[in-house]
């Protein structure tokens, strides 16, 4: 087809609402196969322009390549993408983006909202910083795909599909402010249970520093029980004992926090389908508003995608959510066996007083350890009640999120 795009203008587009949701749907390769009305509006294009094209047609040069080479790499291994992209309208003229694309039959289904301000600002940054050193070669797009994830990761999240859910989750948010309703509730139940998930991170990395702080203990009992003329062999047995008990906590506590790190992800995941679910029924609405479908489209087909792509989002938050479930099992579980842990702890430390107490010689280096030992089980006795409470808290909440349904499909039959 022709080229019919005007040289490139430094304005964005009219017209563009704040309310805004524009869709199309792709092959396999990138041609485009449907768009609604928002959609050919912003663009500039009319359908008979459009239907046949590459989706390039709207990308602008302002992009670096990194970001589709992430995006193909993403949507390629069957996941879904999400990310702030600058399209570029006929006349010229541009507007940014936030795409929330998922693999369906036979293609991709991209929905789109006009994207808030509070996190694109770091993104304009990283995608200039991206385009400069493609254009001077010193950056391949697979080497740019890396740069994108070392950038999410240096603003603190673990992956990109962390910094996507959290992206969706506010530009979700933002649109629904705006539209003066309130998030669904069950968006809301899986942002808390997110949160909290996140705090049980924090009390578990620090627990994990408090073990490392006495791991030194049992040597230094033994040690002190040799050089002990009475009662050493009764300190040394106490130190192996400590030694025992402390390996099994480092050991316990290596796996809650494996486990911790797949309810991460898992919650993750439910929070980036609740939110995706919960665009896709606002487009799926404003299509079923929409009038006259240009000539060539099948508005009941389209809606058919739409719908798929709905079932296809419930199944795998109905995954999740039972993954969330299993995990969260277990890592109740070792939290309970933690605080076993802990009164064993309590008893090396009572035992290591009461052989000090009976011992003739100078004990003062034991009191100093049993002093450290007491210092380090009233924190973590506190960290392990936090983790305890959030567990009741992510449980109560998981209580309310499964009563309700993730995603409201009432108008996507």
């Amino acid at each position: 087809m022709t080229d019919t795009r005007q040289p490139l203008i430094n304005e964005t587009v009219p017209d563009y609402d704040r309310l805004d949701v524009f869709m199309s749907r792709t092959d396999e390769r990138g041609v485009i196969k449907f768009g609604n009305d928002t959609f050919f509006r912003l663009s500039g294009y009319g359908w008979d322009e459009l239907d046949g094209a590459p989706h390039k047609i709207i990308r602008h040069p302002d992009m670096p390549k990194s970001v589709f080479w992430l995006m193909w790499q993403t949507l390629k291994s069957g996941a879904p993408f999400a990310g702030y992209v600058k399209n570029r309208a006929k006349s010229g003229r541009y507007y940014w983006v936030f795409a929330v694309v998922l693999p369906v039959e036979s293609g991709y289904l991209s929905v789109r909202l006009n994207p808030s301000e509070e996190v694109i600002g770091n993104v304009k940054k990283l995608y200039a910083t991206l385009l400069a050193q493609e254009k001077s070669g010193d950056l391949t797009p697979e080497q740019g795909g890396d740069k994108i994830v070392e950038a999410v990761q240096e603003l603190g999240f673990r992956d990109y599909a962390n910094f996507m859910a959290y992206a969706l989750s506010k530009e979700y948010a933002h649109f629904m402010t705006l539209s003066g309703e309130a998030p669904d509730k069950a968006f809301a139940d899986f942002e808390q249970i997110t949160a909290m998930c996140e705090e049980l991170k924090e009390d578990v990395t620090k627990i994990i520093s408090q073990v490392q702080s006495i791991r030194s203990v049992p040597a230094n009992l033994k040690v002190l029980g040799a050089r002990l003329e009475q009662g050493g062999a009764s300190i040394q047995i106490l130190a192996q004992d400590y030694e025992a008990t402390t390996q099994t906590l480092l050991g316990d506590i290596a796996r809650m926090s494996d486990d911790l790190e797949v309810l991460l992800q898992a919650a993750q995941r439910g929070r980036f389908g609740i939110s995706a679910g919960q665009v896709y029924c606002h487009a799926v609405e404003a299509f079923r508003s929409q009038g006259i479908v240009p000539e060539g489209l099948d508005k009941a087909q389209e809606l058919a995608h739409l719908d798929a792509a709905l079932c296809s989002l419930e199944r795998d938050i109905s995954k999740t959510d039972k993954r969330i479930t299993e995990e969260f099992e277990s890592y109740a579980a070792l939290s309970g066996k933690l605080r076993k842990h802990l009164t064993g702890l309590a008893m090396n430390r009572i035992m290591c007083r009461i052989e000090s107490a009976i011992l003739n010689e100078d004990t003062d280096s034991i009191e100093a350890i049993v002093t450290q030992l007491s210092r380090f089980q009233e924190q973590l006795s506190k960290a392990l009640d936090r983790v305890l409470r959030n567990c009741q808290n992510i449980a109560a909440r998981r209580a309310r999120s499964t009563s309700t349904s993730p995603v409201r499909r009432s108008n996507a039959a």
